[in-house]
């Protein structure tokens, strides 16, 4: 179901090609602009991904919201 759910959202987002990249950080300008992959792990370990989940991808941005995600 969840594997499901990932896909589900992967393909409605696929084709959303809008905004730039940002070409002030160097690792950000060097991105292929349509790799797209969506992985979600869930706290017993399982791992359901789709897209260009084996492409490495820098976390500039992402990197915020996991560091505010902490619970002291």
């Amino acid at each position: 179901m969840v594997a499901g759910i990932v896909t589900d959202v992967h393909h409605s987002c696929r084709a959303d090609n809008s905004g730039e990249l940002a070409d002030y950080i160097p690792e950000l300008a060097a991105v292929q602009p349509d790799s797209f992959g969506l992985c979600q792990a869930t706290a017993d370990g399982r791992v359901h991904g789709t897209g260009d989940v084996t492409t490495e991808f820098t976390i500039q941005w992402i990197a915020k919201p996991c560091t505010e995600c902490v619970v002291p």
